[in-house]
């Protein structure tokens, strides 16, 4: 036997449902109106700078000198920004360079944290026991940690 649920709108007796209104006014842009918006951005000129700058930014990805938690916290900044998506093959070979090379390195526990998210987001398999060395012997994080903002506010983003 069928129980209605308080949030569904069909019943199991009812053959011809009707569909719920969200009662939302109609848009005051027409069709005509929003086909006619000109965009100044647009066309081959601007294209060609986007392109320009997609591929300076793909170098500074790719630089050789810079060291680990820069890039890490530039991987971090192009998803904050929403733009990852075009430098996405160059941040999975820089991942997976910091993957095959994460040891038991003696981080800040901001470095540790953003490792340990943006290798957990993109699919790499990382043990949380490079965590482990930021708790004391209960298990409780440790007191000198407590002043340490930035590092504390990475963590609870893992």
């Amino acid at each position: 036997m069928d129980v209605p649920n308080q949030y569904s709108a069909i019943s199991a007796s009812d053959q011809n449902p009707t569909r719920r209104s969200g009662n939302y006014q109609p848009t005051m842009w027409d069709f005509e109106y929003i086909q006619s918006i000109h965009n100044d951005y647009a066309g081959e000129k601007y294209m060609k700078r986007f392109n320009e700058l997609k591929e300076e930014m793909k170098k500074m990805i790719m630089a050789e000198g810079s060291q680990e938690l820069e890039k890490l916290e530039l991987i971090d900044n192009l998803q904050r920004l929403g733009v990852s998506y075009h430098f996405k093959h160059e941040i999975m070979q820089i991942l997976s360079n910091i993957n095959q090379h994460t040891s038991a390195t003696r981080d800040s526990l901001y470095a540790t944290a953003l490792k340990f998210r943006l290798l957990r987001e993109h699919g790499f398999h990382i043990s949380q026991d490079i965590l482990y060395d930021f708790k004391d012997k209960q298990g409780n994080l440790k007191q000198s940690l407590c002043k340490d903002t930035k590092g504390l506010l990475q963590l609870y983003e893992v």
